[in-house]
């Protein structure tokens, strides 16, 4: 597959031309202290009716050049924009920008304002009345309050996502008025599958703010996703039915008339939730995790002590994105029987602070996981490190090692993300451990055909040898890499030379702390690049 170049289209050319003779137009408006626009519009006036996504790559072109304005900004809103995002110049979003946007841009499907809090919340509540058709909406810092809340729930009935972390004028009570209408008795945002609420105004009592979440769990029937600290304690408390009949809130329904009004909407299913998604939940609470959310996806599960899975995963058959976070001394080796059960359902698996004694217990878990498309592993050194050797003769030794342990050659068809650290903090890891462990990862980047981004952090090996063996030919691994990253890794310029040479997608190369790569090589990388015309970003430091 031949590399990317740098090879401008014809569409890209005349869209600089328009931003250059806007710039042009702009600078003379100035000049001539007519800052009002109009000349602006002037020249802009033929491109108006541009498609949507020529309107936004020429707002992305207007923004790099640092010639993004208001005049400009006012010039780019236009009716037929679908998507619309402005977190980027906060600084020139005012209440003026709100009211052009909420009479030009009623096609807006996706509106992201986040930071930009010089917008007034009445301003607020009449751009998300004006925009019905939002699926996407992002209010995170801004000045979004009860009221604002209220018209989102009630206007943007199609509403998928919302995002509204960080704003300090909302309150865990406020949320409520995104879900229920006082005024008639009736459930808000019907069809909002994904609300991010953490970083909200004050600290209200735990058992306050759990009420609060339920009462959010219970009323947005279509809810996926809830990012807020305490929703798995939300969770626990409809498990146990910890509900009464007093109102959550002055002029809102209790949490037990809620549960009885989405029972008889989902008659024969229980008391159960749409969530697919939950973070930062202990092995304990899973059971009722499960329960109360029988289709959860994507969970991140907390082991403190023993794993204690027990056999039985027939309750875990849709999670397909699992993050395991070790907090004890559990091995990858006690993780076994778990991988045996649900591998082959995996697509993202993240593994983080789990011990590895014996390397090749890693490969055999992979080995259970044929269908990942991403993974990650954060693997501490194990108990018994090896003395300081000399840096080449251990080489030497652990390449001597790896000869004679050749690891099942598993298939990864789908794999497309790695990231994998593995530092040997505690002291030198011993010979053996390193060349099993080497030849795994030389096996699994041969195998993983579909490889797109490649993070490699720490590892306590030389990794030349590695990238050799991997790309060796007849070989065809790693032509679909886009990005790699070596942080504090033994590579060398040569490797990174190979790498260049190769057939790959290479766009973004990143190689921090890395002892065998010095400011020479990084200035010859650039070099190459330059004259070779590769349309690749490299980091050095």
């Amino acid at each position: 597959m031949p590399k990317r170049r740098t090879v401008r289209s014809l569409e890209w050319l005349c869209l600089e031309n328009v931003a250059k003779n806007i710039q042009r137009i702009w600078a003379k408006a100035c000049a001539e202290n007519h800052q009002d626009g109009h000349r602006v519009r002037s020249v802009a006036e033929p491109y108006i009716c541009l498609p949507d996504s020529l309107v936004q790559k020429l707002f992305k072109l207007m923004e790099e050049g640092n010639h993004l304005n208001r005049p400009v900004l006012r010039f780019l809103l236009v009716p037929q924009l679908t998507v619309l995002s402005l977190n980027t110049c906060p600084r020139l979003v005012i209440k003026a920008i709100a009211d052009i946007i909420a009479v030009r841009c009623k096609n807006l499907s996706s509106l992201d304002i986040r930071g930009c809090c010089r917008i007034p919340a009445d301003s607020l509540v009449d751009l998300v009345k004006a925009l019905p058709s939002l699926i996407q909406l992002n209010l995170s810092d801004t000045q979004c309050n009860a009221r604002v809340l209220a018209a989102v729930g009630s206007h943007c009935r199609q509403l998928l996502e919302l995002d509204v972390v960080d704003c300090s004028r909302l309150s865990p009570e406020c949320l409520l008025h995104l879900a229920y209408d006082p005024a008639t008795g009736l459930l808000r945002s019907p069809a909002l599958k994904v609300l991010r609420a953490r970083y909200l105004m004050g600290r209200p009592l735990l058992q306050c703010m759990v009420q609060h979440l339920v009462f959010l769990l219970l009323a947005l029937r279509s809810l996926t996703v809830l990012d807020h600290p305490f929703v798995l304690e939300a969770v626990c408390a409809i498990y146990r039915r910890q509900f009464d009949d007093i109102p959550v809130a002055p002029e809102f329904p209790s949490l037990e008339e809620l549960a009885r009004r989405r029972m008889s909407a989902h008659s024969g299913h229980g008391l159960t939730l749409t969530l697919t998604e939950l973070d930062d939940v202990a092995l304990s609470c899973l059971p009722a995790a499960l329960a109360v959310c029988p289709h959860l996806a994507d969970v991140t599960l907390i082991l403190e002590g023993s794993p204690g899975f027990g056999q039985d995963f027939a309750s875990w058959r849709h999670i397909s994105c699992l993050t395991l976070d070790n907090d004890s001394q559990c091995d990858v080796a006690d993780l076994l029987p778990m991988a045996a059960a649900l591998g082959a359902q995996l697509h993202s698996l993240s593994l983080s602070g789990f011990l590895c004694e014996d390397a090749s217990s890693f490969w055999t878990f992979l080995g259970h996981c044929l269908n990942l498309r991403k993974l990650v592993a954060n693997l501490p050194p194990p108990a018994v490190c090896a003395p300081d050797d000399d840096d080449d003769e251990e080489e030497e030794m652990v390449e001597d090692l790896e000869e004679n342990f050749s690891p099942a050659p598993h298939q990864f068809p789908h794999l497309r993300h790695i990231f994998l650290m593995y530092p040997d903090s505690e002291g030198p890891l011993p010979s053996q451990h390193k060349a099993v462990f080497r030849a795994c990862l030389v096996s699994l980047l041969r195998h993983s055909p579909q490889l797109e981004s490649l993070l490699l952090a720490c590892l306590p090996f030389s990794l030349d040898s590695v990238f050799e063996q991997v790309l060796e030919p007849p070989a065809t691994a790693l032509t679909r890499l886009q990005k790699l990253s070596l942080m504090e890794t033994r590579v060398s310029g040569s490797t990174i030379h190979l790498l260049l040479s190769s057939e790959n997608q290479l766009s973004f190369l990143d190689v921090p702390a890395c002892s065998r790569i010095f400011r020479a090589d990084y200035d010859d990388f650039l070099r190459r690049v330059r004259s070779e015309g590769l349309d690749m970003e490299i980091s050095w430091e």
